[in-house]
């Protein structure tokens, strides 16, 4: 990812990226405790990915809009505090700090434990922990949920509900 990178150029893309995720920062205070949020009213792909590229303050005459609701609390404020996470680990990984090491003591309540995130300027982020949850989600989304014969609505047989009742 970072390979053709030279040595100094990591430090300046890693406060690029510092900056970015206090950007995201606030961008997570805005949504999460006011509710707020600017977007780009234009072109509608445009529209959609603007609130993850507007930084910086927009003029009068610009095609930036705010809008409020809850949905900005529920969704878009962690959204944003997913991004400003993995921007604030991986800027502070790239100016030789601890940074995915200090989210990954956070994740595991201060103890030294396996890693949930880890950051290479080679490969970028790996997730280890989304393998080792696999099961549970599975469990959740794709298993059986386990209701009496009694209480299932459709018949796993896929017999008509008139068949069903004839009997």
């Amino acid at each position: 990812m970072l390979d053709n990178v030279p040595a100094h150029w990591d430090f300046v893309i890693g406060l690029l990226l510092i900056a970015i995720g206090f950007s995201f920062c606030w961008k997570c205070f805005q949504a999460m405790v006011k509710g707020k949020m600017k977007y780009w009213d234009g072109f509608l792909p445009f529209t959609l990915i603007s609130p993850f590229t507007m930084h910086l303050p927009t003029s009068k005459r610009s095609l930036a809009k705010e809008t409020e609701g809850l949905w900005i609390h529920m969704l878009m404020g962690p959204l944003f505090m997913f991004c400003a996470i993995l921007c604030l680990a991986a800027g502070a990984d790239l100016v030789n700090l601890p940074g995915t090491s200090t989210v990954n003591m956070v994740l595991n309540g201060g103890k030294a434990g396996s890693d949930a995130i880890t950051f290479d300027k080679h490969s970028g982020y790996r997730f280890p922990i989304i393998n080792k949850a696999k099961p549970v989600f599975a469990k959740l989304f794709g298993g059986d949920v386990g209701l009496a014969q009694k209480d299932k609505m459709v018949q796993e047989n896929h017999e008509s509900l008139s068949d069903t009742l004839n009997k």
